[in-house]
């Protein structure tokens, strides 16, 4: 029997191949730099009489580096994560759920949510550690973040299917809001959360909801609502 706590825990499946293993080794060459150096011959008269004598020579500074393969190694990727708790949701909010259709953190996927989350100790660690990830893709301050029913990419895939223009396609064109990357975690963290009571939202009271059909939310990027 296994037991669930609150904090839960993350249970990886490793991709079953072997990866060529490489590592950084010196070349027996070396970068270099310029330097003054003493000639062991001293101006006799002038200004710079009983001065050494410089010139500049090339000295070695570093050696010069490549990447070499060593061999193979198991595969490090994960293809497929289980988990419970705390951990498991907050790794959700990272990887997203392609059957709930969510996305969460781009270019994150299970294997960078496993490496940020699988050792962190308690929900703050959890927390921030997903919040400087978001803050690592979206930037400190604010972004403007396009409305999908707004986009030349919406409009196209729907032409495809259905031959013409969205019937709100007017209405939600070039439509956006200026977005931070808390706004971002929020809604994915929102959307993976489970619900155990009708109004049960993640963080409710920390940050404005975002409302999808809501038009004074969604603004021109230049100018106002109409």
């Amino acid at each position: 029997m296994q037991w669930v706590t609150l904090l839960g825990e993350l249970l990886p499946k490793y991709k079953n191949a072997m990866v060529k293993s490489y590592e950084m080794r010196g070349t027996g060459e070396f970068n270099t730099e310029w330097e003054e150096v003493g000639t062991g011959i001293f101006w006799s008269r002038g200004a710079n009489a009983g001065l050494e004598k410089t010139k500049k020579v090339r000295v070695p500074t570093t050696e010069k580096m490549k990447r070499v393969c060593i061999g193979e190694k198991p595969s490090s990727a994960i293809t497929k994560l289980r988990g419970s708790g705390l951990k498991f949701f907050y790794a959700q909010i990272l990887m997203g759920d392609a059957a709930d259709n969510y996305k969460g953190l781009p270019d994150c996927g299970m294997t960078g949510a496993y490496n940020l989350l699988a050792n962190c100790r308690d929900e703050k660690e959890l927390y921030l550690t997903v919040l400087k990830a978001y803050k690592g893709v979206y930037g400190t301050g604010v972004h403007w973040c396009p409305h999908f029913k707004g986009t030349e990419e919406y409009a196209d895939a729907y032409i495809e299917v259905h031959g013409t223009l969205p019937l709100d396609w007017v209405q939600w064109k070039n439509r956006g809001a200026w977005l931070t990357a808390y706004d971002r975690m929020l809604e994915q963290g929102r959307l993976a959360w489970m619900q155990t009571y009708q109004g049960d939202v993640w963080r409710k009271d920390k940050g404005r909801i975002i409302d999808a059909n809501d038009k004074t939310f969604w603004r021109y990027q230049d100018g106002p609502v109409d």
